[in-house]
């Protein structure tokens, strides 16, 4: 059985959260719950829903039913009854679908033919360029900033300055990288394995490079973070520092 009403967005939370919660019982048969976002209409007094019933389930819906917006303006939402092979879905799982795909973001390694050329360099001819040669001798130790990786041991990496913020405001900067020969440049939706092994400091710039806000996080918590920064519109890029020494990690992008 499906129903639709004109409910609240907070009456469309709880209604999918109620919905959720009486789930499992195995009695075989769907339950679809529609729900339009609007103010100005009211839900039916009595939901024609069995609320002795357990096997209700919630998903997004492929088609279409008019919704009730702003005035002069018309959207699209979903709603149906919902099958266990997940045909159809409901508006609360569109809506979800959307916000998910809204806040993709790229990770993007640096360019490597920017260094490439620096290995073949006398020890001298990197000094004068202030470059140490390096061989690593633990892992991780050694964050590359082209593979997004750490260096395995005795691999040998350079280490140098490099200005990542060339931006001509007061939060232009540079900073010191580790950096491994004939890697590719790491490009995903998804931190680099360096990454996520360290807490990072998050910066948010807009597109004149001045900083609209920071924070700090680790592991899990730190796409939660980048999806809120992207949330502003007023934030064109961020940049991911290693949180604790400071220095230069990974640039990201709306993708």
């Amino acid at each position: 059985m499906t129903w639709c009403a004109a409910l609240s967005e907070g009456a469309i939370a709880a209604s999918s959260a109620a919905a959720l919660s009486r789930r499992g019982s195995g009695e075989g048969e769907d339950v679809g719950v529609c729900a339009v976002a609007s103010g100005a209409a009211k839900a039916p007094a009595a939901s024609p829903i069995d609320t002795s019933r357990r096997d209700i389930r919630i998903r997004t819906s492929l088609t279409p039913v008019p919704t009730l917006m702003a005035p002069g303006r018309e959207e699209k939402g979903c709603c149906g009854l919902v099958s266990e092979s997940g045909e159809r879905e409901t508006a609360f799982g569109a809506m979800l679908a959307t916000k998910e795909k809204l806040m993709a973001y790229r990770v993007r390694g640096l360019a490597p033919e920017l260094f490439d050329p620096l290995f073949d360099l006398s020890d001298a001819e990197l000094r004068a360029r202030h470059i140490e040669r390096v061989v690593v001798d633990a892992k991780p130790s050694a964050p590359c900033r082209v593979s997004l990786d750490d260096a395995e041991i005795g691999e040998t990496v350079l280490l140098l300055n490099f200005e990542h913020q060339p931006a001509e405001t007061p939060y232009r900067q540079q900073g010191p990288i580790f950096v491994r020969r004939g890697q590719h440049a790491f490009a995903g939706d998804d931190l680099g394995p360096a990454m996520k092994l360290r807490p990072l400091s998050l910066r948010a710039f807009d597109a004149q490079g001045m900083m609209v806000d920071a924070d700090i996080a680790q592991g899990d918590a730190v796409p939660g973070l980048i999806e809120r920064f992207f949330a502003n519109p007023d934030v064109a890029y961020i940049h991911a520092h290693y949180a604790k020494r400071g220095c230069f990690a990974a640039r990201i992008d709306r993708a």
